[in-house]
């Protein structure tokens, strides 16, 4: 991506966007989505947002607010419709979780709502902060928020974590219904968090480290070498 223009890194991510989401909802018998094609389409978006900082649209906090609740809206009303009307869904070819996530989804709804919240933050944060309690924190577990996303879709992990989440019994009405997911979902999070952290410190961040020295004593050795 550093070496494309913008205009070739914009086309190309929304070429990705398209096959990704868009072709998917047009045709829902092509079942090709999948984890990896989903990261790399989220990536392009995040190198593009990168940037094309100035570029971009100033997103106020009520506009993202609203594209939020809006998107949400979308997403409950179409898989509440889906869920009812089975027998459209079925002769569309869409299975009932399409708008939301999971597997033979289209979850164009949720990245339009990150990608608002990330255009948001970017464009109104300072580029410069006070070092603060939440901001060292912030940092300090950054690392571990990827390994969030891995760790809740990898393949041993995910059956035995959502089947425990899915098989709560939930209160009834959608307030309840809502509330509980509010919550499920936070909790969810931060014990992945918690978890990822910990790999971070004891597994990933040694091996970075010790991976690092070797390259440079080879790199190092290299050089030795070819200038001798």
């Amino acid at each position: 991506m550093r070496n494309f223009s913008g205009t070739t890194s914009i086309v190309l991510t929304v070429i990705m966007l398209w096959i990704t989401f868009g072709w998917r909802l047009i045709n829902p018998s092509i079942d090709y989505f999948s984890n990896l094609i989903y990261l790399f389409s989220i990536y392009l978006i995040g190198a593009m947002i990168r940037r094309q900082k100035q570029h971009l649209p100033d997103l106020r906090i009520w506009q993202t607010a609203i594209i939020t609740i809006a998107c949400c809206i979308l997403c409950i009303a179409g898989t509440h419709f889906l869920a009812l009307h089975d027998n459209i869904a079925q002769k569309l070819g869409y299975p009932i979780n399409l708008l939301a996530g999971g597997e033979g989804s289209s979850p164009i709804l949720a990245v339009i709502m990150a990608t608002a919240i990330f255009i948001c933050m970017v464009r109104n944060l300072p580029t410069k902060t006070h070092r603060t309690i939440l901001t060292d924190f912030i940092v300090r577990i950054a690392p571990a928020t990827f390994g969030v996303y891995l760790l809740h879709e990898h393949n041993i992990w995910k059956p035995i974590l959502w089947h425990y989440v899915f098989s709560m019994e939930q209160p009834a009405g959608i307030a309840g219904k809502a509330l509980f997911a509010i919550i499920s979902i936070l909790v969810v999070y931060i014990l992945l968090l918690a978890v990822c952290y910990v790999i971070h410190i004891c597994i990933t961040h040694p091996v970075c480290v010790f991976s690092e020295k070797i390259i440079m004593r080879i790199s190092s050795t290299f050089h030795t070498i070819t200038r001798s």
